[in-house]
């Protein structure tokens, strides 16, 4: 339809319902494939949250991972106490959000319903927006969050209620406790605002109060950043000690390699019609609509945050993972831009029905092609774990009394928090080591203590023992005696019979295997 003519709300409506309800249905198919998770950090994630839920408190310093997702996913898990769907279901809603939010402000930003629609089209069917929205990982409620900020400014600058501008700047400051991007964002916007203040002032747009507006506004995104630097100082004496928690992880599993290259190959995985279409969307939405403030603004604050990213990251290698994480909400506000290019193109050729349908049939295409694409995915190999825990889960809850029951399970990789989540369980697994949290490479306590399995058999009425190291199994299987019931992704399940901590010898000997809880 021509842009003069528009289309009306229910329409507009029905087009949004059905992009939902077939990114939904997508969603569904890609768990119907196998997809768990991209990386481990989805179940340390989950673990953190319900670790939160069981005892709230208040956070302002710390590590690494910023506090807000913990909170939110925490606090639904108060409500429902299920780690593996509830986050799932919280990214889920916020993803299903966010293709509303794009396509709001698509629509705000260039005055075209259509261009919003294709925006939500394009994200809906995006392969890293699809995986991210179906895990239990940050990135989603912080897209959500940012543009939510980018639409409630857009509409600031268009109607100038200042309602709209502290609502864009809380939103900022919300998104400023998932992830660390968020204050390059804010940076930018609160620099905007400081000098938007000061222009508007000079050129007697505005009076001292409205540039005291503008300035409080500014201040409202870079609240948390700067109590999360004192506390930071507070607790360790150094204001950015956890910047060099980040970069000292970092340098120890990944390595000192950089590489840039590996960004592009990355952006091509996520939406390789983003990498073909951006610089020429570029030039058609400045060529265009270069005269409004809106798009000016828009542009800086998508561009500007990107290139800071990539010159503080400095290529540092990082799992396949991790580089669609931290690239897509960057990649993923571009596309208004692709939005209003398709409409132009649109819009040039429509007295052209067949070339029309002809770009209507390549759009269609590469959609689909996206799609598939989304289904050629790779779980992160600690994704392993949650089928050991949602079997060890089921195994509980087969018989009467079994769900408080402990069980010792083996800690290998990142696998022990994916069984912690399957299992639905924070409190009554047993370790078979002491949790080095940083290597991971304590030696087992059940192959260095001899009777040590009856022990804690005896003290803490183990039911199950569930490991997949093969000396472990030789040991459990040739000194305890003990069979096999099931096997899941090589771990072995030995259920322990009635009577077993009653041949122990020394009943002096104490249970040292610690109650794990992720962390």
């Amino acid at each position: 339809m021509r842009a003069g003519m528009g289309t009306n709300d229910k329409q507009t409506w029905l087009a949004l319902a059905m992009i939902i309800c077939a990114r939904l249905g997508l969603q569904a198919l890609l768990y119907r494939a196998g997809f768990v998770s991209l990386t481990a950090d989805d179940f340390g994630r989950a673990v953190a949250a319900g670790l939160w839920a069981q005892r709230p408190y208040f956070v302002w310093h710390g590590g690494a991972w910023l506090p807000f997702h913990m909170i939110l996913v925490g606090s639904a898990l108060r409500l429902v106490w299920d780690l593996l769907w509830v986050p799932r279901t919280v990214n889920i809603l916020l993803g299903a959000i966010s293709i509303l939010l794009i396509y709001r402000l698509g629509k705000e930003l260039f005055k075209d319903r259509r261009i919003g629609l294709f925006a939500a089209l394009l994200l809906a069917f995006n392969p890293a927006h699809l995986w991210l929205s179906s895990g239990m990982l940050v990135e989603i409620p912080y897209l959500t969050l940012l543009l939510g900020c980018m639409l409630s400014f857009i509409v600031f600058l268009q109607r100038s209620r200042s309602s709209y501008l502290f609502l864009s700047a809380v939103l900022l400051g919300l998104a400023n406790g998932f992830r660390f991007e968020g204050w390059m964002v804010s940076l930018f916007f609160s620099l905007y605002l400081a000098w938007l203040g000061i222009y508007r002032f000079i050129h007697r747009q505005t009076n001292l109060k409205g540039v005291a507006v503008l300035w409080v506004a500014a201040i409202v995104p870079m609240v948390f950043p700067v109590l999360w630097v004192a506390g930071s100082y507070q607790q360790t004496g150094d204001p950015f000690h956890f910047l060099s928690v980040i970069r000292t992880y970092k340098l120890t599993w990944n390595g000192s390699q950089r590489s840039f290259i590996n960004y592009l190959i990355t952006s091509w995985r996520i939406g390789w019609l983003i990498i073909l279409l951006m610089f020429p969307a570029l030039a058609h939405c400045v060529y265009r609509y270069g005269k409004s403030q809106a798009l000016r603004w828009y542009l800086g604050i998508t561009l500007i945050p990107l290139v800071m990213f990539l010159w503080l990251h400095g290529g540092q290698a990082e799992p396949p993972g991790n580089y669609i994480r931290y690239l897509t909400p960057f990649l993923c506000v571009f596309l208004p831009l692709l939005g209003a290019l398709m409409v132009a193109l649109l819009d040039y050729i429509h007295k052209l029905v067949w070339v029309r349908g002809s770009i209507f049939v390549l759009i269609s295409l590469a959609l689909l092609i996206q799609v598939f694409s989304a289904y050629k995915f790779t779980n992160d190999p600690a994704a392993q774990g949650l089928a050991v825990g949602q079997q060890l889960r089921a195994l509980r809850s087969s018989g009467p009394g079994l769900n408080l029951v402990p069980a010792i399970i083996e800690v290998s990789y990142w696998e022990y928090l994916a069984i912690h989540v399957g299992a639905n369980d924070l409190k009554r697994l047993m370790y078979d080591r002491e949790l080095d949290f940083d290597r991971r490479d304590a030696p087992s306590l059940i192959l260095e203590t001899p009777g040590l399995v009856y022990a804690c058999a005896r003290q803490n009425e183990i039911e199950y023992l569930v490991v997949k190291d093969n000396q472990l199994k030789d040991l459990l299987e040739g000194t305890y005696s003990l069979k096999p019931e099931h096997q899941v992704n090589t771990y072995n399940f030995y259920r322990l019979p009635p009577g077993f901590s009653s041949s122990i010898q020394d009943r002096g000997l104490k249970c040292t295997l610690p109650f794990g809880s992720g962390y």
